[in-house]
């Protein structure tokens, strides 16, 4: 379908002499890294795998949104390697059908699907043992959900847990179980062995319900050292290679945007104004706290007089060592742009935590309990708390908690969507008073 929409695009925008701008401009080339683009992205986001079939509508949506996005920046970054000249208006075509055309074929295909899985009388039938919390609501979730197929059977088993493994195999005479899905927390060992035996003879795939309140909103990972199988509780989404690279991938591209159309220009001006205005240099260099407590030189402009004091004490209101360009920059946070430079060289992200300096991360992780989980993913150039009106000085305690607060509630809960609403949020927010 991906391939389809390209060709239509180059059809409806170039007419009867497609073909030939097809050749001479090398649509070719853009077409075989469209094709590898959305593979790559797709497989990591796992759109295309069994497990995302329970998703409800909106999640996957959510999803493909997700890989919409991330295609259009990586095929103009392709774009702008190649320096080959791409219609504007073949990209809007182009996605304008993407984003139209492939969810509804995609639904067709789910229709046909239900179709044929009637046709033929091929049942999906689960079956739920233990009345555990996790095991219920999911009984539930796979019952009421919206689901895209019409023919799931969801069985739930509530007998005393020592006669599991005989109404299993009488459910199954009954009927084929394509899955049977087991409290972890109900069952030992050796219960759990013989279901997995009698899972194995007759075909029927086992899934473990894990009932432990505080892990069962985590994405769990089980990772395997030498024959030895462990769970993987992860501190943040980005603890996933998957989401991590889809973070990476969009900072890489937006930064490198910032850059060549606003740096490009911007740099040169502003370097100018802060040497014509005091002595010094143009870029103040600091030492920051980075993802893992690791150390990272953060980049701004200058905005105060040189000063012996300046890594040692924030700045305060009406500070006196702030110069006049460095009031209007600190305003309209452009003495932050420099740090696009920190991103592109992978030592801090478009969105997450600001970064202290040493010697305040020092001192706020005694003050507040779990502030150093702020930590766990790389510093950004603007953040949720900076949205959410907690920036500049830090003059009490409350301020504080609450931008940890928000920080940790950004680390336990990033998407890009997530990412994409704090900068718009920011860009309405600059010319705000603040420090």
């Amino acid at each position: 379908m991906l391939n389809l929409l390209l060709f239509v695009a180059v059809i409806v925008r170039f007419g009867s002499d497609w073909q030939t701008v097809f050749v001479r401009n090398n649509y070719l080339a853009m077409l075989l890294f469209a094709n590898l683009a959305w593979a790559l992205i797709s497989n990591v986001v796992r759109y295309y795998r069994p497990a995302r079939l329970v998703l409800s509508r909106w999640r996957r949506l959510f999803l493909f949104s997700q890989i919409v996005v991330l295609h259009l920046m990586l095929m103009l970054a392709f774009n702008g390697f190649i320096k080959t000249y791409y219609s504007r208006l073949f990209f809007i075509y182009f996605y304008a059908m993407v984003v139209v055309v492939m969810p509804l074929a995609e639904w067709l295909v789910r229709i046909a699907i239900r179709w044929y899985r009637q046709q033929k009388g091929i049942s999906n039938r689960m079956v739920f043992l233990g009345n555990e919390t996790g095991t219920t609501e999911l009984a539930y979730y796979f019952e009421h959900m919206e689901a895209e197929t019409g023919d799931r059977e969801v069985v739930s088993i509530n007998q005393p847990i020592g006669d599991a493994v005989a109404e299993v195999l009488r459910l199954h005479a009954e009927k084929p179980i394509n899955e049977l899905f087991v409290s972890l927390s109900l069952v030992d060992n050796n219960l759990l062995q013989e279901l997995n035996t009698a899972c194995e003879n007759n075909l029927i795939r086992i899934r473990l319900v894990l009932d432990f309140p505080k892990l069962v909103n985590k994405p769990l990972e089980i990772i395997n050292y030498d024959s030895i199988p462990v769970v993987n509780v992860p501190i943040t989404p980005l603890d996933d290679p998957g989401n991590k690279m889809i973070k990476r991938i969009f900072d890489f591209v937006f930064s490198l945007l910032v850059v060549v159309l606003l740096m490009s220009w911007l740099f040169p001006l502003l370097a100018f104004i802060i040497k014509l205005t005091s002595k010094g240099p143009v870029i103040f260099t600091q030492l920051r706290t980075g993802a893992d407590n690791a150390e990272f030189p953060c980049l701004k402009f200058r905005t105060m007089y040189v000063n012996d004091r300046a890594h040692l004490e924030q700045a305060t209101q009406n500070d006196p060592r702030i110069t006049p360009i460095g009031r209007f920059l600190r305003k309209t946070s452009l003495d932050e742009f420099p740090q696009f430079i920190n991103v592109l060289k992978g030592e801090m992200s478009v969105v997450g935590p600001r970064p202290h300096m040493l010697k305040h991360t020092e001192e706020y992780s005694q003050l507040v309990g779990n502030f150093m989980q702020r930590h766990a993913i790389k510093p950004g150039v603007t953040g949720l708390a900076q949205v959410k009106g907690y920036r500049g000085e830090i003059t009490h305690f409350e301020r504080l908690a609450n931008r940890v607060k928000y920080d940790r509630f950004y680390v336990e809960n990033w998407s890009l969507m997530f990412d994409l609403k704090i900068i718009a949020r920011t860009v309405l927010a600059v010319f705000k008073p603040h420090l």
